[in-house]
């Protein structure tokens, strides 16, 4: 498998305009989730306006293998994709322990590329060290985070839902989540909120594709005013035009999912129905 490191003359950009780095906690290439495809479309809908150079960095992980000298990757990717192996993340406290690579080759790309906007889709896998990493390196950069769903809330995978029956989680406390996994105590989920927040206060403004979800982050202590709803965008360019119905029946009999098929998107409510 081919595994080149991005040189400086590749990140460094050449157009006029503002220029926007798209940073995902996966490629689709990789993993064809709603978060990953929404990073992407973003990319490509920002390259496809006008007005403004993008570049999309993706994290990839095992088993993906590491480039011997740099955690930059292409792997054949389109010349503005940029891939970045991390392994090393700690799902509790939302955590990249591999704050050298951060520190040289992350670093290294931002300093190359210099952008004015960093949008986040997630920090999963990534870290939030790469929130610090991007507002040291280039304070005068926008920072924004787009969730997706609850993981900074919830240590429950992020669905807000109580381990053992599935039943709904209203609010997230230390003592709440320590009844959900009792091997953790309250002090140590305190001490993940305080985290989580301090590290999300760097980002300037943050997105979410729902309003209950951004209630729910206002709820949990972020500041309402740095939040919009938007929904994630969909390149209607690729849509199939609707086709006729045939046969005797004018009514369609065909359904169809779309998504990850775990336990949280509710393909077993549209099974039963």
């Amino acid at each position: 498998m081919d595994a080149l490191t991005k040189t400086p003359a590749d990140v460094r950009p050449s157009e006029p305009g503002m220029r926007v780095l798209v940073v995902a906690h996966a490629h689709p290439s990789y993993s064809l989730g709603g978060a990953e495809l929404a990073a992407h479309n973003l990319h490509k809908g920002l390259k496809a306006i006008g007005g403004a150079t993008s570049r999309y960095l993706a994290r990839v992980s095992s088993p993906v293998p590491r480039h011997a000298a740099s955690a930059l990757m292409s792997l054949r990717q389109k010349d503005d994709e940029i891939l970045y192996h991390a392994d090393e993340y700690d799902h509790f406290l939302l955590s990249n322990r591999n704050t050298e690579d951060l520190r040289r080759d992350f670093v290294r790309f931002l300093r190359e590329y210099r952008p004015d906007v960093v949008h986040f889709h997630h920090i999963l896998g990534l870290g939030l060290e790469t929130l610090f990493a991007v507002r040291d390196t280039l304070p005068d950069a926008v920072i924004v985070v787009t969730f997706h769903e609850f993981l900074s809330i919830c240590h429950h995978h992020g669905q807000m839902v109580k381990t053992g029956g599935m039943k709904l989680c209203q609010r997230a406390s230390p003592v709440e989540c320590h009844s959900c996994f009792p091997e953790i105590s309250p002090a140590r989920f305190l001490q993940r909120e305080r985290f989580i927040q301090s590290m999300l206060e760097i980002a300037d403004h943050y997105v979410s594709p729902s309003r209950f979800l951004a209630e729910r982050f206002v709820d949990w202590g972020l500041d309402g005013a740095r939040i919009s709803v938007i929904g994630n965008g969909v390149d209607i360019a690729e849509a199939a035009p609707p086709r006729g119905l045939t046969g005797p029946s004018k009514r369609r009999g065909s359904f169809a999912y779309f998504g990850q098929m775990t336990p949280y998107k509710g393909a077993d409510v549209l099974l039963d129905a």
